[in-house]
């Protein structure tokens, strides 16, 4: 928490007014630590700090990445944005008229939680304060993925070598602002030259960093592909009977093994547990009357089964092409042995 202390030095008492809602805080059965405020947490306001403040969260030359839709994709995606910020326990614009009951309230990209009253009072403004809320919503939230990802303690400050590090792995390594991955590289600031340039001001070749960390990635990928694997070996029809035929009857592929186990994954828009295992509709699959091969599912909770189904279009936007979500979660089934040879 931060407070603002009202001290009497003539009579060595400092007085706190941490409030109704802090005031549990000073119970007789626990100690409170005192300690000088750091440096990143000028910039917040007095009051419930969150379980755990990432001094990153402060960094303004690296927001910019940090709110990247890109970025906020490979992070879980809109929709685990809005669950996440739905389990906070308190109004973001917290006053005397705060109601009890909570809500939450989508605000472009992002979400603010609000009781109801401020709800009700602020659904249809748009302002600097609520920008700001959803902005930080979004960028708290996404330092809080890069530390599961990592699996890095709940308590440990992210540096920014951790984030490129996170970027590298979810492919959005070139969204990085140009000052961090200098940062990260241990390279000095680029300084725009002013005034006239002579001919030896002028550098012949790119020296941007985030190309730089672009193609080490590209290099570490590659590298990685080419390690041995254990080899999976299924079977298959050189000369099927049903290709020469001019009108082949099609045969549906089915495993209830395969589906049941699909079920136990995560799902693949949220990353909840998963209820079902959705069969790829559109893109040439799941036409009227038809159902996609069993091969082609991909795990996913009601919630998220229930959207995808009602508006495609917009499901895909917040989560990806199921395409692609299909291809990493094949890729992973192979690989792991949950499709085997009969």
């Amino acid at each position: 928490m931060l407070l603002t202390p009202y001290v009497q030095p003539d009579l060595g008492i400092v007085i706190l007014k941490p409030g109704r809602e802090l005031l549990p805080n000073f119970r007789h059965t626990q100690r409170i630590l005192i300690s000088n405020e750091p440096e990143y947490l000028r910039p917040v306001n007095s009051g419930q700090l969150p379980e755990v403040v990432q001094s990153l969260a402060f960094n303004d030359a690296l927001a910019p990445f940090l709110v990247n839709p890109d970025v906020v994709l490979a992070a879980g995606g809109k929709s685990q944005l809005i669950n996440s910020i739905s389990g906070k326990k308190y109004c973001q614009v917290s006053d005397a008229d705060c109601h009890q009951q909570l809500t939450t309230l989508i605000y472009n990209d992002s979400a603010i939680r609000l009781c109801w009253h401020h709800d009700n009072k602020m659904r249809e403004w748009s302002t600097p304060v609520l920008d700001e809320l959803a902005r930080r919503n979004i960028i708290e939230w996404v330092l809080e993925r890069i530390s599961s990802d990592l699996r890095i303690p709940e308590d440990h400050q992210l540096s920014i070598h951790e984030v490129c590090w996170w970027a590298v792995l979810k492919s959005v390594s070139d969204r990085l602002p140009e000052d961090i991955a200098r940062q990260v590289l241990n390279l000095p600031k680029l300084s725009l030259p002013g005034g006239e340039m002579t001919e030896a001001d002028i550098t012949p070749f790119d020296d941007r960093a985030v190309p730089v960390i672009e193609e080490m990635a590209v290099m570490a990928r590659e590298g990685w592909e080419q390690l041995d694997k254990p080899v999976i070996k299924i079977t298959g029809d050189e000369e099927p009977p049903q290709s020469f035929m001019l009108r082949p009857k099609l045969k549906r592929w089915e495993c209830e093994k395969y589906t049941k186990w699909v079920k136990t994954q995560a799902c693949s828009g949220c990353g909840a547990g998963a209820d079902d295992p959705h069969h790829i509709i559109g893109h040439g699959q799941g036409g009227m009357g038809t159902k996609a091969h069993d091969l082609f599912v991909i795990p996913l909770c009601r919630r998220c089964h229930d959207a995808l189904h009602a508006d495609v279009g917009e499901w895909e936007r917040d989560h990806g092409s199921q395409v692609e979500l299909f291809f990493r979660f094949i890729d992973r089934a192979l690989a792991i042995g949950a499709i085997l040879e009969k």
